[in-house]
């Protein structure tokens, strides 16, 4: 009767045994290859042009007109650009053009108030004594 042992031992013979390979010309070809190769760029997508916008001091609108200019099949939204604009904001970007440049990222809020103390004062300056005319009719006396 033969010994159970002696069937589980590996048999040098046989190959079983062998835990270590040598590396064949093919593998040491593709670890060369696979040097040689320079990284890849990350991909240019909604994210990244929504983000640059927003640096560059666009307004919510804006930002979503660049996204929909270069990706015009994208579901990206007003809020989708909000949410970029808040991870901004939260990672301490500051702008790199616009009104805003080298100011913390400003929130929609801000901006909005901004441009409309903006446009209150194009409004106050083309604004002149002389325009105020009577609207009743044409009488200077209603």
């Amino acid at each position: 009767m033969k010994s159970i042992i002696a069937h589980a031992a590996p048999d040098a013979k046989s190959g079983a045994a062998e835990d270590k390979k040598e590396p064949t010309e093919a593998a040491g070809a593709k670890a060369a290859k696979a040097e040689d190769k320079e990284p890849k760029a990350p991909k240019r997508g909604v994210g990244t042009v929504a983000m640059e916008a927003i640096l560059n001091g666009a307004t919510n609108e804006e930002a979503l007109a660049a996204v929909r200019k270069e990706f015009p099949d994208a579901n990206t939204t007003k809020a989708s650009i909000n949410w970029y604009r808040n991870k901004l904001r939260k990672d301490g970007a500051t702008s790199t053009g616009g009104a805003w440049k080298g100011k913390p990222v400003p929130n929609a809020r801000e901006m909005a108030k901004a441009a409309k103390a903006a446009q209150e004062g194009k409004d106050a300056d083309k604004a002149k004594a002389g325009d105020n005319k009577p609207t009743a009719g044409g009488d200077p006396t209603a």
